[in-house]
């Protein structure tokens, strides 16, 4: 009775330091601003989530395809915060982290209620708690989504081991609509089901024993169970897909052919683990490349079979290898870019879930290690704390620097190579700012980088013009007209810039073009009304 007590209580203070962890780390995240990573079309330029909760905005939250998804519990979400905090926007990004230091509780107790090891579970949702690849998760205002969905998928999977462990159907319903609510936050946990026949070979052994009585049978009995879960997942797909094209997140084919997205694909896994290990170069956005060396994919390729046939061969002795490695090649296939969506490489918040599986294989190795070698706890406790003390300093680092734009996508610009996404924001905050020389040179670095790229140019003929420099402004606007003779935009702007010049006429036929294009065109009017 006094043992039991006194496991109570360790888990209680593991549960507490956790939260506490967390919030050290992430606290300060309450005095930064939003960014224009996506964070004003989530909430700070959108009307339907600073209007809060309401008859209204709910409907437009359960039915819109807003940002390529359908999340409308993460639009909830958002909605609740505006209601709650009003215009207080470190209060959201203090959700976030709330939602975090609950992850990491919920990922210790689904550890310790599957394993029944106190120490390895506390070490893996350390892990968690803490690593530097996780920031852009917490401190980002616009992947509430992301802390949010782990939260059901973490509760979803408690469920299911009391529902696999004989609890009765009200858990396998409770998974079920766990899964439900999760998909609702952030269609990432279509692989849910997986990693549930996952945790059905181990830990707890559902799967038939080799040479026992019918092991296709019992198998196939796991498999008919999740039936439902399955189903979910296979209606849910087509709704992601459709939300995709709806936005157009999806890049065509012809844009990213198939064995360019397989390689770099191949590439990521392996950039994945390197970052696991050695947290440094992390980005708010990786650029995805126009070309990966053959030999590249093929090693990584090479790595990862060699990994999996070391964790294949060690399943009998450490089976928790065999999970935690496939548990991480899964979960990240929705998001590995074989079907790629926007122009990024790879992304710090896909390794939130898939992270977990390493993290309990790590955690566990580890312990086994320790008590292999013959190592005192102290000395262990010692080596562990020193781990965790690192990467809480990373991480500390690397959160400030999403305390605004410039930090952000200037961090971006230092760590990768011809990062013309993290030119283009740095020029609209520069833009914002009234700073327009940066501005201008920043989308000139656009420019040179994506020399189809038809707004950096537009950009620079219009801001060039607002400056006085007229020879600059008509060279990027005759530069935006080869690029897209048709366009409206560079119609206008070209326009504009020959009626700062005095060409009236000439101006004016580049207006009425595009007018013809676009007879809706309220600059292109206002111009026009001016001769």
């Amino acid at each position: 009775m006094q043992e039991q007590a006194a496991n109570r209580k360790a888990v209680a203070i593991i549960c507490a330091a956790l939260v506490l962890a967390v919030f050290c780390l992430y606290g300060r995240t309450i005095g930064f601003e939003l960014t224009t990573l996506d964070d004003n079309v989530y909430v700070s330029d959108n009307p339907e989530v600073l209007g809060g909760l309401g008859i209204e905005n709910a409907k437009w939250a359960l039915t819109t395809f807003k940002t390529g998804n359908y999340i409308p519990l993460t639009w909830l979400s958002h909605q609740l915060d505006s209601t709650l905090f009003g215009s207080s926007h470190g209060l959201r990004h203090l959700a976030n982290v709330g939602l975090h230091a609950l992850n990491a509780v919920l990922f210790f107790l689904l550890l310790l209620t599957l394993t029944k090891r106190q120490w390895p579970s506390a070490l893996a949702a350390a892990l968690f708690a803490l690593h530097p690849l996780h920031v852009e998760s917490v401190a980002w205002v616009s992947e509430r989504k992301d802390v949010l969905s782990t939260m059901f998928f973490l509760l979803g999977l408690m469920a299911y081991v009391r529902f696999a462990r004989g609890s009765g159907r009200r858990d396998y319903l409770a998974a079920f609509f766990c899964l439900l609510a999760g998909l609702l936050a952030k269609p990432m946990l279509v692989t849910m089901p997986f990693v549930m026949l996952l945790l059905d070979y181990w830990p707890l052994e559902r799967f038939p024993r080799p040479g026992g009585p019918g092991p296709r049978a019992g198998v196939l009995k796991l498999i008919r169970e999740k039936i439902p879960f399955f189903a979910l997942v296979s209606a849910w797909i087509p709704l992601m897909i459709l939300a995709q094209h709806k936005s157009r997140a999806v890049a065509p084919i012809l844009a990213y052919p198939f064995w360019l997205r397989l390689e770099n694909a191949l590439v990521s896994y392996m950039t994945y683990l390197a970052k696991l290990v050695v947290p440094s170069g992390l980005a708010a956005w990786y650029p995805f490349p126009e070309f990966v060396p053959l030999w590249k994919a093929i090693a990584a390729a090479l790595v990862l079979i060699c990994l999996s046939l070391i964790a294949i061969r060690q399943r009998r002795d450490r089976p928790y290898l065999l999970v935690g490695w496939l548990w991480f090649l899964g979960t990240l296939v929705p998001v590995i870019g074989i079907v790629q969506v926007g122009g990024q490489a790879m992304a710090d918040r896909y390794a939130y879930v898939p992270f977990m599986g390493l993290y309990m294989a790590l955690g566990l190795c580890l312990a086994d290690a320790v008590k292999a070698l013959g190592l005192k706890r102290r000395t262990a406790a010692a080596c562990a704390a020193g781990l965790l003390i690192a990467l809480a300093a990373t991480s500390w680092v690397q959160a400030g620097y999403w305390k605004d734009n410039l930090s952000l996508f200037g961090r971006a610009l230092a760590v990768t190579k011809d990062n013309y996404f993290a030119h283009n924001n740095i020029a609209n905050e520069y833009r914002r700012r009234k700073d327009l020389p940066k501005a201008v040179e920043h989308f000139k670095q656009v420019a040179v980088i994506k020399p189809g790229n038809l707004d950096s140019r537009i950009q620079i003929a219009y801001l060039s013009m607002i400056m006085g420099d007229l020879a600059q402004a008509e060279e990027y606007a005759r530069q935006a007209l080869a690029v897209a003779p048709d366009n409206p935009a560079a119609l206008v702007t070209m326009g504009a810039v020959l009626l700062r010049q005095g060409w009236r006429n000439m101006a004016r036929e580049y207006f009425v073009k595009a007018l013809i294009i676009d007879p809706d065109m309220p600059i292109a009017k206002r111009y026009l009304s001016r001769l």
